[in-house]
Formats: structure tokens, sequence, C-alpha cells
């Protein structure tokens, strides 16, 4: 990802954040797309399956009270499962990083980046180089305080 010289023009000093926020999201859904495609080609395409007859029970036919009584089990079952999600463990953290000199602040929701914003205020009196400079080293410090930083994917 890049800040063009022109960002000023492109974006402004009130949507820069944004704007590097959907470059970020470009970036990460066409590295999530090329990903896809190289492990399709690495797949080989599964062998064409002959046409089956349609599958005829073996089972006894259950009587009605049996069927009714397996199918409110299910319902409690997945009324349970559908309770413990609702009342799940707490959010993941919400926190927030910013870049060296505080124009710009990643949004994080647990590891997941939700957002970028920026201080209108500081932006306005930073140079291209400085925003690039800025918005590397945010990246950057984002990448070093997730679980396991840099070091555990070498």
């Amino acid at each position: 990802m890049t800040i063009s010289r022109d960002w000023r023009r492109q974006a402004g000093v009130t949507r820069i954040g944004e704007a590097v926020y959907e470059a970020y999201t470009g970036a990460l859904g066409s590295l999530l797309e090329t990903t896809a495609l190289e492990e399709l080609q690495r797949d080989p395409p599964a062998p064409a399956r002959p046409a089956q007859p349609p599958a005829t029970s073996k089972e006894p036919e259950l009587d009605q009270d049996l069927w009714l009584q397996r199918t409110w089990g299910a319902l409690h079952t997945i009324d349970a499962e559908l309770a413990r999600l609702t009342h799940a463990p707490e959010q993941p953290e919400q926190r927030t990083i910013s870049s060296p000199h505080g124009c710009l602040t990643l949004h994080l929701r647990g590891t997941g980046i939700t957002a970028i914003t920026a201080d209108s205020a500081r932006v306005a009196g930073t140079d291209t180089e400085q925003l690039r400079f800025e918005t590397r080293l945010l990246f950057r410090t984002y990448e070093l305080a997730r679980p396991g930083g840099t070091e555990a994917r070498r």
C-alpha cells in the first residue's frame, strides 16, 4: 500500500483514515482471493461420482410418539445451544493503537482491525513522507502487538 503525493486532494485531511482502512481491506481481500486461487490450483479436481439411485430407508418407520419425542429432544438441544451462544462470554477486547505522532489510530476488536481514524489537526500539518512513515509504523506496531508477533511466523 502506498500513499499518493496527491492524497490531500484525493482523500483530504478528514477522510485519510477511512482511505487507509479501505486500502487495507482491499489489499486483504486481494490476498485472500489470491490464496484461494492458489489452493484451487493445488487441489486436484474430485472425480465425478456416478448418479446414485434414490435412497431407500432401511430403518423401520418410527411410531409417531417416538418421532415426536426425538424431535422435541433435538429442539431442546438446539434451544440450549442458542441460549449458550446468546449469553456467550464477553466480547473481544476493544482497544486502539496510535501512530508515533498520533495522526492515525487503529481500532481493534480482539486482534482484528475494525477501523482506522485520523486526527485531522495533526494530519493537516503532515507531509506525504511523514504520513507514509506514520502509516508504516502503525501497521508494524499492530503486527508486533498481535499474539505471536512476527517471531512466530518466521
